[in-house]
């Protein structure tokens, strides 16, 4: 009964391939007891479908580690072609990793490396690794003092080329510095020569190295032998390369090799490579460095003489013929047993797994071969025959060798030393996992400290540590949250400075969970969470000291920030506040100020664009006082509307508001899209009345300076510039009354001027028309002129709203008398506002035109109308006059037909107003009014 290790074997033949590799793996399966199955040995017939094979055998198998190899025969306590043998090996003592490596051909090394490291054994073979160092054993003659044992299958000859496996073999020796136990062969076919097979788990290739690299404390043991013996011919290898002798003694190598064998040159390449064959009898032998007589069997003959080994061949070899004892030969394999049992110290062997040289026997011998391992042994033989055998040769140390038999026995009993060398390595290895952690959290935390020194902000200072968490804390999520929570021990509501917030985050509640708070001069700058992933245990106590040397650094780290921001932010201020003083104190024009001062709050501040409005309460509107922007910016149709509806938003809820891309607070304002800026809008207030409105506009990436402590006690200092600002709009609005008078003078004197001309030229047309009438109109013109004056005195910037003043106009025409005609107003939405110098000529262009039409249009027609059309488009104000009379007579020609009236108008529109002056005749008389607009302004509405 198997207390350690058991190995299970199963087989099947006469089947389909992907059912035979099924019977077998359930066969093995079915006799497993009590141990766990560790992984599995398959050796394939090439005369079935290997992938067909290796399919049913995974699906039985259902993950367990498979390795396997073709053959030239399988053994399974006897000789079998054709069949599938699998062999289990079953302990608690086992650890197995398995790779393979592509490319024998082209890059053999390549290969090899590649194998080792997808199993995860390349330190091993690492010669001036740790643990390469610890499998040195001080007696070298016992194999089974080994912890480890390495298995390899690797492509065997074929007629195209070479082996590799001695290269193979050769490498893995020198990275391993002797001290690793190799064990395998040449992958091989029944003597086609064609190609053989290396698989592991479902990786199947004809030019692979498959290795098995077993770490256990199951005792061991590895034997070789092959029965032959020296005679006295022997011959000097005088050229050689690589795996090819040239000559023998100076002379081409298979004439050399006939005269030893008694036959010719065409005899040796008619026999090669080809058993049973008379050459296999007399292969070569050669001493190796070590002492080992190894066997150097030749694989092919070339056309000039030379002889391919299996082995690399250098110059001045000595090679001896050998001669074969068939006697000898067949007890081979129970030498190669005594061996292995003797040099592993076994008591207990439990299996035999047997790879012997195709072409030493003839098929009765190897059957021969077997029955007498079995009588000595009595345990399950298992293996199959290869074409090169790799071992432990009689001074213990891995060799390479041909038509030879090559054994390794499992024994159900413990290696104490393998035991206590796995124990060291477990120790080393966690003594080296710590002594790399600390380094590596040494090296985090310098990273940090230097994160810390070289950002300016926040969000990027986050950003870069919470990259470093992982490092520091691999068994934990980690995130950093600031410190708007509302109780001790849950996060309800907080702003995230990284891209990983989630919400709900629960602080001390999960026993598991560490929580920092990140404190710094007084200051709390929020909390650091540690949330162990999912299987991770809790943490020690050192990772949570971990964490508080982490969050003292990051607080600190943020305190510096905003200590150095608000040493920024009160410079900016001082900066601004002076330039602001400087421009009060200039003697110059208002709106040229006015665009000063938002020149260097924009440059100041870095913004990308920024906009001052005035702000009129009473009469319902606003204008955008000034404007600057970025030398590389302009903007555009979006941002101008997207800045109006910031303006309306204000005016309507007076209160600063700071708007962030970054942040998860929406925007209350419906804002037009694309609009890629963060923005912060502050009103102008003057004694608790708006003003006028601040707006700054700046790129996503733009970092807001004046962002406060509390986002609801607004931009402070920005709000302290409105007050200055709001001081200089009253200010200017003083200084608009005090001149307002000098302004009043100043237009009665220019409209009494105006006056004195029209009734001079009135007088020189007298003859043309009555005295009454002549009166009237200058009665109507004057009275025009006032009605501006009284629109004037009505408003607080010095504008006039042409509808009011049109209608007041109309409708002092309607007042005339009797028989007078309607008068309709159809004026623009939102007012028109213009200067009281425009106000002038539009009035009396507006009186000539409805007075000419209500004395010439409506003759013989009662209830006449006149309709009066004022509108705004791109920056032109259009107004339009028509009435509901016959139109101008026939052949009316304004330029000896018009009255002074008109001659009034055309001359006002175009060298007062710069604007045009048209007449339509067609049907009823239109007159129509056009001249750019002088003012910007928006409307509340």
């Amino acid at each position: 009964m198997a207390n350690y290790f058991e190995a299970l074997i199963g087989a099947a033949h006469s089947e389909t391939p992907f059912r035979i590799g099924k019977k077998a793996a359930e066969e093995a399966l079915l006799q497993v007891r009590k141990l766990p199955p560790r992984f599995a040995i398959t050796f394939i017939s090439p005369e079935l479908d290997v992938f067909e094979v290796n399919r049913g055998l995974l699906e039985v198998l259902k993950g367990l580690p498979l390795i396997g190899t073709s053959t030239a025969g399988e053994i399974n306590n006897g000789y079998k072609k054709n069949s599938v043998v699998v062999i289990l090996f079953c302990s608690h003592h086992i650890d197995v990793k398995l790779g393979i490596g592509e490319g024998v051909s082209s890059d053999c090394e390549k290969a090899i490396t590649n194998a080792l490291v997808n199993a995860g054994v390349y330190e091993y073979f690492t010669p001036k690794s740790a643990i390469n160092q610890m499998l040195k054993v001080h007696a070298p003659s016992m194999a089974g003092m080994s912890p480890v044992l390495l298995i390899v299958f690797s492509p065997g000859v074929t007629k195209k080329g070479y082996s590799f496996t001695h290269d193979i073999h050769s490498y893995l020796r020198k990275r391993s510095s002797n001290r690793i136990p190799i064990f395998g062969g040449s992958s091989a076919d029944y003597f086609k020569y064609a190609r053989s097979y290396q698989l592991v788990n479902d990786h199947i290739s004809n030019d692979a190295v498959a290795v098995a690299f077993l770490e256990t404390d199951v005792l061991f043991g590895l034997g070789m032998s092959h029965g032959f013996s020296p005679t006295t011919k022997r011959a000097l290898v005088t050229k050689a390369s690589g795996h090819l002798v040239h000559e023998f003694d100076g002379r081409p190598a298979s004439d050399v090799y006939a005269e030893m064998l008694g036959i010719t040159a065409s005899q040796i390449k008619a026999n090669l490579p080809a058993p049973p064959s008379p050459l296999n009898e007399f292969p070569l032998g050669s001493i190796d460095v070590y002492g080992n007589s190894l066997l150097l069997v030749p694989e092919h003959i070339l056309s000039d003489g030379s002889i391919q080994f299996p082995h690399l061949i250098g110059n001045d070899r000595v090679m001896t013929l050998m001669k074969a004892d068939r006697h000898e030969i067949v007890k081979a394999g129970v030498s190669a047993y005594d061996k292995a049992v003797r040099y592993g110290g076994l008591t207990r062997p439990s299996v035999v797994v047997m790879l012997s040289c195709a072409l030493r026997l003839t098929q009765q011998e190897e059957q021969e071969e077997i029955d007498l391992v079995r009588k000595r042994t009595n345990v399950p033989v298992c293996g199959f025959y290869t074409y090169g055998e790799m071992g432990i040769f009689d001074d213990g140390l891995p060799v390479y060798n041909n038509q030879s038999v090559s054994i390794l026995v499992f024994s159900d009993e413990l290696n104490p030393v393998a035991s206590l060398m796995h124990h060291s390595k477990k120790v080393y290895q966690e003594f080296t996992s710590q002594v790399e952690k600390k380094i590596s959290q040494i090296k985090s935390i310098s990273r940090i400290n230097q994160i810390i020194q070289a950002t300016a902000n926040e969000v990027d200072l986050i950003s870069a540590i919470t990259k470093e968490l992982p490092v520091l804390f691999p068994w934990a999520n980690g995130s950093f949250y600031d410190g708007g929570y509302k109780t001790a021990t849950t996060v309800d509501e907080v702003s995230r400075f990284g891209h990983d917030f989630k919400d709900g985050v629960m602080l001390d509640s999960d026993p598991h969970c560490i929580s920092v708070n990140l404190f710094s001069h007084g200051k709390h700058f929020g909390v650091l969470v540690l949330k162990p992933k999912n299987g991770e245990e809790a943490p020690e106590e050192e990772e949570r000291v971990l964490a508080e040397i982490v969050g003292n650094l990051v607080a600190s780290g943020l305190y510096r920030i905003r200590l150095d921001r608000s040493l920024s932010l009160k410079m900016k201020q001082v900066e601004i506040l002076n330039q602001l003083g400087s421009e009060f104190a200039k003697r110059i024009n208002p709106n040229v100020q006015s665009q000063n001062i938002v020149r260097h709050v924009c440059r100041i501040l870095g913004a990308t664009f920024a906009t001052l409005w005035l702000v009129d309460l009473a009469h319902h509107f606003w204008v955008k006082e000034a404007l600057d922007a970025a030398p590389d910016f302009h903007p555009g149709l979006i941002e101008t509307e997207n800045d109006e509806k910031v303006v309306k938003w204000q005016v309507e809820h007076c209160k600063s508001f700071f708007f962030s891309r970054k942040s998860y607070v929406p925007c209350p304002i419906d804002l037009n899209e694309p609009f890629s800026f963060n923005f912060v809008t502050v009103p102008v207030i003057y004694r608790d009345e708006i003003r006028g409105v601040l707006n700054l506009y700046f790129n996503v990436d733009e970092p807001f300076l004046f962002f406060p402590e509390s986002p609801s006690n607004g931009p402070g200092f920005l709000a302290s510039i409105c007050s200055q600002v709001a001081m200089f709009i009253e200010n200017r609005a003083l200084n608009k009354h005090s001149l307002f008078y000098q302004e009043v003078n100043h237009r009665v004197k220019n409209n009494l001027q105006n006056i004195a001309a029209l009734l001079r030229m009135q007088m020189r047309r007298l003859d043309r028309i009555t005295p009454e009438q002549a009166l009237s109109d200058s009665i109507s013109r004057i009275m025009s002129i006032a009605l501006v004056h009284e629109t004037l005195s009505e408003g607080q910037m010095g504008l006039v709203d042409l509808g009011k003043l049109v209608g007041n106009i109309s409708r002092a025409a309607e007042t005339g008398g009797m028989g007078r005609p309607w008068i309709t107003l159809d004026a623009s939405e939102h007012p028109i506002l213009i200067p009281s110098r425009e106000a002038t000529s539009v009035s009396l262009i507006v009186n000539e035109v409805v007075q000419n039409a209500i004395q010439h249009g409506f003759k013989g027609i009662e209830n006449g109308r006149i309709s009066i059309r004022i509108r705004q488009f791109q920056g032109w104000v259009k107004i339009t006059v028509q009435d509901s009379g016959p139109g101008f007579p026939s052949g009316f020609d304004f330029e000896k037909d018009v009255n002074l009236g008109l001659i009034i108008v055309r001359t006002l529109a175009t060298e007062e107003l710069k604007g045009s002056f048209h007449i339509r005749s067609e049907g009823n008389a239109a007159v129509e009014l056009n001249f750019p607009l002088p003012y910007g302004y928006h409307h509340k509405s």
